[in-house]
C-alpha cells in the first residue's frame, strides 16, 4: 500500500524499553477507495477494524469518530481509534494524514502515545478507511468531574501545572 510504511522505534515506557509499531504516512495522490457502502454511520455492525475490536464510541470530531478498542488477542489492553467519517473529502484525508504525521513525532508524559495508522480491511467496520491508533488514557471527563461536585484547589493547581507543561512541550 502506498498509504502506509511501517518502521519500529524504541521508546522508554514505565522504566522499560518497549518496541512500538508506528505507521508512517507516505505522500499519495490517491485516496483509499470509497464506495457508497464503504463506511457505516457511527454505530458499525461489525465491531472490528484491522486487528482491533471496537467497544464503545467515545466521541466525534469534525471529520472522524473516536472509539475505545483493544487488540483482538489482549482483553485488557485498550487503545483509542480515530477513523474518518463516511464520504470524507480529499481535504479531510489530507488533514488526517497531517494529524497523524504530527502525532507520530510527539512524545511527552502529558500526551497519549501514538501507536500506528493504517487503512481498514474489506469486511471491517469502516471498510477501506484510514484510521489511527493511540494510547487509551482512562479517567473521567471534566464534565463528569464537575457533575460530581468539582475538585479541590490543590488538585486544580496540579492539573494546571501538568496542562501547562504539556502546552510548553507543544
Amino acid at each position: 500500500q502506498d498509504f502506509i510504511g511501517n518502521r519500529r522505534v524504541r521508546l522508554k515506557n514505565k522504566g522499560s524499553e518497549e518496541t512500538r509499531k508506528h505507521g508512517v504516512f507516505q505522500e499519495s495522490k490517491r485516496l483509499p477507495s470509497q464506495t457508497a457502502n464503504s463506511a457505516p454511520a457511527s454505530k458499525p455492525k461489525n465491531k472490528k477494524i484491522g486487528k482491533y475490536v471496537l467497544h464503545e464510541e467515545l466521541g466525534q470530531g469534525e471529520f472522524g469518530f473516536v472509539y475505545k478498542a483493544n487488540p483482538q488477542n489482549k482483553s485488557n489492553d485498550y487503545v483509542v481509534i480515530k477513523v474518518l467519517k463516511p464520504k470524507y473529502s480529499k481535504q479531510d484525508y489530507v488533514r488526517f494524514q497531517q494529524e497523524a504525521k504530527i502525532l507520530q513525532k510527539l512524545s511527552h508524559k502529558s500526551l497519549p502515545k501514538f501507536i500506528e495508522t493504517n487503512i481498514s480491511n474489506r469486511g471491517d467496520a469502516f471498510e477501506k478507511t484510514p484510521y489511527l491508533v493511540m494510547e487509551y488514557v482512562p479517567g473521567e471527563t471534566l464534565r463528569q468531574v464537575r457533575e460530581k461536585g468539582g475538585i479541590s484547589p490543590d488538585l486544580a493547581l496540579r492539573w494546571s501545572y501538568e496542562l501547562a507543561d504539556g502546552i510548553k512541550y507543544l
